[in-house]
């Protein structure tokens, strides 16, 4: 007995057979009480829609709402919402049918949906010979229908569309098939009668696929130019694009707790402020003495350098006096030492007081530490041992010689203060 509600390859006729078997019984078992406003088919509560309201219709009527100046945003608003109500209803119908009728073969499901989609008026389907479809990603479905309701609806309303019309015809089948395989599927609408194509025509493939497929298509037509692109309300990426909003109106939430937090600190970081001025007030205070203390210290500096100077000549003109073996050039010798010492002090003292700027230099720090060693001797105190290891090669660096005596300095010092 030949097909009634679905038309396919011979190879697939005896599976649709018995799908129109199964979905024949189904609607078989209707009751209308139009006294109580319901419809029942097999236990199931059913809503009769007019074609051209989920169509043609609603299209004018968003338009009219956002106007001539927006008819692209109102179209494509139309489409998305029309195909996502259609993929969602598809889905949940299948998932229906298919525990009602205890379904559970992914191919027996796939046969039980075109002749669904017939009995309940979307359109007839005819599947062409090149399907092939399966429960993988190279899963591949091209269908045609010859009475869509969505292309009949702007045929009788007597107009025309430069994109397909048939949005939820599309929705509605790939919602179907994705449940009964279990993979992600859309459908792309790529001839329209309503464009003034001979058919409806669609091509269903995974999300990952469906693009290479049209243009595989499309090459394989005499004329590509009459294939339409691929034309998919963004279904999937409008449910990341729900999950990123989601993700934002988290991270809002966040900044408005921790800005409601700042705000609550408001009056204590005013308070702060009032401190730090007073402190800054101080700060300039202590400047100003630093500057002074800076100008004094450089004033003291070259004072105290011209007395250096003074004992250094005079020290000077002892050693001139002493011969080489007498022992009291041994002393004379750690006087002019020490006398160089105190005059790089006071040059250290001018750059305090910005009177004289560093001069690097470059030195061998083994002679610098080696100089510093008898000095430091007395000042770490007799109780403490100072003791210096040196490389066999020379350590040279570019520095300022006082500065580095100072550093010196310092650490023996604080090293001595850190002992028992």
């Amino acid at each position: 007995m030949p097909l009634r509600t679905v038309r396919v390859p011979p190879e697939m006729e005896p599976l649709f057979a018995q799908a129109e078997e199964v979905v024949s019984a189904y609607f078989s078992q209707r009751t209308d009480r139009p006294e109580e406003g319901t419809i029942e088919i097999f236990g199931e509560r059913y809503v009769l829609l007019r074609a051209a309201s989920l169509s043609v219709e609603f299209f004018n009527m968003v338009r009219d709402l956002l106007g001539p100046e927006r008819r692209g945003e109102a179209d494509d608003f139309s489409r998305h919402f029309l195909f996502d109500l259609a993929h969602a209803v598809g889905k949940s119908d299948a998932r229906n049918f298919h525990a009602k009728m205890e379904l559970t073969e992914p191919i027996a499901r796939l046969s039980a949906g075109p002749v669904h989609f017939s009995h309940s008026g979307w359109a007839f389907v005819d599947i062409l010979p090149e399907s092939t479809p399966g429960p993988k990603e190279d899963y591949y479905l091209i269908y045609d229908h010859p009475y869509s309701f969505e292309s009949d609806a702007w045929s009788k309303a007597e107009q025309t569309s430069e994109f397909p019309v048939c949005i939820m015809n599309a929705g509605y089948s790939s919602g179907w098939c994705e449940e009964s395989f279990g993979i992600k599927l859309v459908a792309s609408e790529i001839l329209c009668k309503a464009r003034g194509d001979d058919c409806c025509r669609f091509i269903m493939a995974h999300p990952d696929c469906i693009e290479a497929r049209l243009k595989a298509y499309g090459e394989s037509q005499p004329d590509p130019s009459r294939v339409l692109d691929a034309d998919i309300p963004d279904f999937f990426a409008r449910k990341r694009l729900e999950d990123d909003l989601r993700k934002a109106h988290d991270k809002l939430e966040q900044r408005v707790a921790e800005r409601t937090e700042e705000l609550r600190k408001t009056n204590e970081l005013l308070r702060e402020e009032i401190d730090e001025r007073t402190a800054v007030e101080q700060m300039l205070l202590q400047s100003q003495k630093l500057e002074a203390l800076g100008q004094l210290a450089g004033g003291v500096a070259h004072d105290f350098n011209n007395l250096l100077t003074s004992i250094g000549g005079y020290a000077d003109l002892v050693r001139i006096q002493l011969s080489e073996d007498d022992p009291n050039a041994r002393y004379v010798g750690e006087i002019l030492r020490s006398v160089e010492r105190a005059s790089r002090l006071t040059q250290q003292l001018l750059v305090f007081s910005r009177q004289e700027v560093s001069t690097p230099d470059v030195l061998d720090l083994k002679e610098v530490v080696g100089s510093l060693v008898v000095m430091l001797t007395p000042l770490i105190g007799e109780d403490t041992v100072l003791t210096t290891h040196f490389e066999d090669t020379s350590l040279r660096v570019c520095a300022d010689r006082t500065q580095i005596e100072q550093v010196l300095l310092n650490l023996a010092v604080n090293a001595r203060d850190a002992m028992p």
